[in-house]
């Protein structure tokens, strides 16, 4: 789904006045809810390669690398050294892109397809909840967390291990 997608069915959900009223910060919205989503529900999962013995910087896009077997000592939180005799592929959940007003209209959200369909009612919710009836914003926000709920309960994590970045402190 791209930000143009997700545009049109914000509007559909929340009316043409709403949704122009709130167009310019909706791309906020949209990178709110799927770095929420990422980091929550519904990983980005990714990997590197890590020569054995070798210092390894970590991408700078990892949140958490995920438990695969590989004996690795943490310098700080940007390196490791990966134990063993053979080179290896570490995988890892990563933090999407940003998402900004800037973003090409085109552009195709990072999380997978089904955590794609609650983008839209976080977005709306947040459109409408100036207004002084607020039941639109406790309906698309329920939408938005029962998505997420089915999401996560299909959801096999295996072992994790999160990285606390300096900058996110």
């Amino acid at each position: 789904m791209t930000i143009n997608q997700v545009n049109d069915l914000v509007r559909g959900l929340v009316g043409e006045d709403d949704y122009h009223h709130m167009k310019g910060v909706l791309a906020g919205y949209y990178d709110i809810a799927q770095r929420q989503i990422a980091t929550t529900v519904s990983p980005i999962v990714k990997s590197f390669n890590a020569a054995a013995g070798a210092v390894t910087e970590i991408p700078d896009d990892t949140f958490r690398l995920l438990g695969s077997g590989v004996s690795y000592t943490r310098i700080d939180d940007k390196h490791i050294i990966v134990q063993g005799d053979r080179d290896v592929s570490i995988k890892y959940c990563a933090y999407p892109s940003e998402i900004s007003e800037l973003s090409d209209p085109d552009t195709e959200f990072e999380i997978c397809e089904h955590a794609q369909n609650a983008i839209p009612y976080f977005a709306a919710a947040y459109a409408v909840l100036s207004d002084s009836d607020m039941r639109r914003y406790y309906a698309f926000l329920d939408m938005y967390n029962t998505i997420l709920s089915n999401i996560a309960q299909f959801n096999q994590d295996g072992a994790v291990m999160t990285v606390v970045r300096m900058e996110d402190m």
